[in-house]
């Protein structure tokens, strides 16, 4: 009893029953999870196949000795017919015993019972003659095989009985290969996915591959695209049916499968054309699925072609005559091109069979507006509006239909029109101002909430992320776009620290520029959107740089108005001041850093010492030797670069004003941009509707 027990069931000799509570009880006792239980189970399940097995032999054994007449009825004399012998030595094999009674029928004993103990001899015995055992194979490799063959026979891959009765092979829940079993598994059925959903639920729940895809879902969609799209993520527009296949004798049924899939994932892209193509050869392959005439319909739509849209929804009929998804298309069909017969019988179907589909509804009640019978229009909208009181088509219809009836009343006579107009002008009242923005907002959330959400999210990252890249906010940036640019011309040194800030640039001539000998070197960064690592270095160590590094300015000092200042020039303003020593340049006023200013001081003590020497008098005894020493160190005392004062600014020629001012945006925020638009349309549309809604109320 504790076996059944374990099970939760009675004791039975109902292998499917037993199968079905083993299959159960499995949820609560996973390999992996509880062992110890799994292993329980196990053992119970492998004991309460063999009682029934056993008991049903037992049933079939008394049966053969009836009179014949009642074997026939019954049906079970034919049991031990069916057996092989191979089959009779496995049984053997495993413990059972096969004896002959008198009438040289075989008569099955459990091992365990003392009277029919299986001894080495008797083993020997019902061995002899027999063909040997063959070797066991790998577990694992044998469910493969069995997988494979179910697979390669289409009736039976569909049918997810099949596989079920397959994953309670021994290899499935054989805990020391499991794992190998999986993951042989997964790679098998992405490469050959095109099973039914029910199938995927199967072994989901076998083999927790969402578990496994939770730990890393990249890795897992990257390695198993089709596992992850129809056992993970499950969207039900990738599950379509397989049944009708089981028509297509002659047709490929892979083919056609690939065809219908691609199709379909280009209808998700919105190719219509493409995908129309793909389904066009798929229904020429086999022509009664009726999800590829479904999508073809679908994209037939979308790319205007009525005529083929409509004949692939009445073939739609024609296949599914009892579902609603073709009445619906064509339906939707008829009331474009203004076929409102048609289109009113086939929402009319519809509803019988659904009363409360809203598209039909609002198909029929669009039929019945445009053909005058506004009594029957409002009827069908007024359904609707009960079943969804904030449904704005339906508000909408509702007013239009009403104010309808209103101006027809005012057009009749006088009489016996009061009542009607009292009633129709308390279904158009006016409501106060409040209660109609409290709707329109309701409308507005519950309708976009979603794109609403989004475009707060994207407006926020681009507010951060446009200021990080250009140094100023949005409005700030295109406030300033058209602004020209301010170049000021000066003449002294004195000016550059008057400026004030609206000045984007200077433009100034430059006499006695002399080279320093230092240049400026930028280290290339893999982000192109960062201007690198700048530093100051003589020109000899700059070209021992590697190739990362680039010589991207060079350090000049030159006079304005008889005052020493700091130039950054690129190449070309280089060459020229080397052959004039005089230039006109444009520039932006910077301050200087602590490398500049080193490299400053260490130039003007060079120049101080080798100033000192060309000045020197030629010397004509001892005392005119120690004259000139004496001179030649007061110079160079006068000229040390702590006697000068400290430069605050310098100015860069490199990055003129015009591309420091206006800095050149990527492309990634125009699509960023794009997209803000397309959600602002969505959103506008809305509000616009909305704002029908609150004049008619």
């Amino acid at each position: 009893m504790q076996v059944w027990n374990i099970l939760g069931i009675e004791a039975t000799d109902d292998t499917a029953k037993i199968k079905k509570a083993y299959a159960a009880k499995l949820k609560q006792h996973h390999p992996e999870d509880d062992p110890e239980g799994y292993q329980r189970l196990r053992e119970a399940y492998d004991f309460a196949l063999k009682e029934a097995k056993r008991q049903r032999k037992q049933t079939a054994t008394a049966a053969s000795a009836e009179p014949e007449g009642l074997r026939e009825e019954d049906g079970t004399s034919a049991y031990f017919e069916t057996e092989t012998e191979l089959e009779q030595h496995h049984k053997a094999w495993h413990g059972e015993m096969f004896d002959l009674d008198e009438d040289g029928q075989e008569e099955v004993g459990s091992a365990s019972e003392p009277e029919t103990e299986m001894t080495y001899v008797h083993r020997r015995v019902a061995d002899f003659g027999q063909p040997l055992p063959h070797e066991q194979a790998d577990p694992a490799e044998s469910f493969m095989e069995r997988i494979e063959r179910l697979y390669e026979d289409f009736p039976s891959r569909i049918d997810p009985n099949r596989w079920m009765d397959l994953l309670h092979s021994d290899a499935i829940w054989n805990v020391s290969i499991q794992s190998n079993v999986s993951g042989r598994l997964l790679y098998f059925m992405d490469d050959h996915h095109f099973v039914p959903e029910a199938v995927w639920t199967i072994l989901e729940g076998a083999f927790h591959w969402s578990e496994m895809a939770a730990e890393d879902p990249e890795e897992f969609k990257d390695e198993f695209p089709n596992v992850y799209a129809y056992a993970v993520e499950k969207p039900s527009l990738l599950h379509m049916g397989y049944s009708a296949l089981l028509q297509a004798q002659d047709a490929d049924v892979e083919d056609f499968l690939w065809l219908r899939e691609k199709g379909l994932l280009l209808m998700l892209e919105q190719d219509y054309e493409s995908a129309a193509e793909l389904l066009e050869e798929a229904a020429g392959m086999f022509g009664a699925d009726p999800d590829v005439v479904r999508l073809l319909t679908e994209c037939y739509v979308q790319t205007g072609e009525r005529d083929k849209a409509l004949q692939a929804s009445s073939e739609l009929i024609r296949l599914q005559p009892d579902e609603i998804d073709g009445y619906l298309h064509r339906a939707r069909l008829w009331l474009d091109q203004g076929n409102l017969n048609e289109s009113l019988q086939d929402a009319n179907l519809i509803l019988e069979r659904n009363p409360s589909n809203r598209l039909a509804l609002s198909i029929a009640g669009r039929c019945y507006m445009k053909l005058g019978e506004l009594d029957k229009a409002r009827g069908m909208f007024k359904r609707i509006a009960d079943e969804q009181p904030n449904d704005i088509e339906a508000v909408l219809a509702l007013a239009d239909i009403d104010m309808q009836k209103l101006d027809a009343l005012k057009a009749r006579p006088a009489s016996g029109k009061q009542s009607e107009r009292k009633k129709l002008l308390r279904a158009l009242g006016s409501k106060p101002l409040g209660l109609r923005l409290k709707q329109g907002a309701y409308f507005l959330l519950s309708g976009k909430w979603v794109s609403l959400v989004i475009l707060v999210i994207l407006h926020l990252y681009a507010a951060s992320s446009f200021a990080k890249y250009t140094g100023e906010s949005l409005t700030g940036y295109f406030s300033h776009a058209d602004k020209p640019l301010e170049i000021r011309t000066v003449a002294s040194v004195d000016e550059l620290g008057r400026l004030p800030a609206k000045v984007d640039g200077v433009r100034l001539a430059l006499e006695n520029a002399q080279y320093t000998g230092v240049v400026q070197v930028t280290t290339k960064e893999e982000d192109e959107e960062d201007e690198g690592d700048i530093r100051y270095l003589k020109e000899e160590e700059a070209q021992k740089q590697g190739p990362d590094s680039v010589i991207t300015g060079y350090v000049f000092v030159g006079e304005l108005n008889g005052k020493q200042l700091i130039v950054l020039a690129n190449q070309k303003q280089a060459e020229q001041m080397g052959g004039r020593g005089k230039i006109e340049l444009e520039g932006t006023v910077r301050d200087t850093d602590e490398d500049i200013v080193s490299e400053y001081q260490a130039w003007r003590s060079h120049m101080a010492e080798a100033e000192a020497a060309a000045a020197a008098l030629p010397e004509k005894d001892e005392a005119d030797k120690i004259k000139n020493s004496l001179e030649r160190m007061k110079k160079v005392q006068m000229n040390l670069p702590f006697m000068y004062p400290k430069p605050e600014t310098y100015v860069d020629a490199v990055k003129t004003p015009a591309s420091d001012g206006h800095v050149r945006i990527p492309v990634r925020f125009y699509i960023l941009f794009f997209i803000l638009a397309l959600f602002y349309i969505s959103v506008f549309a809305e509000i616009r509707r909305i704002w029908r809604f609150l004049r008619y109320n």
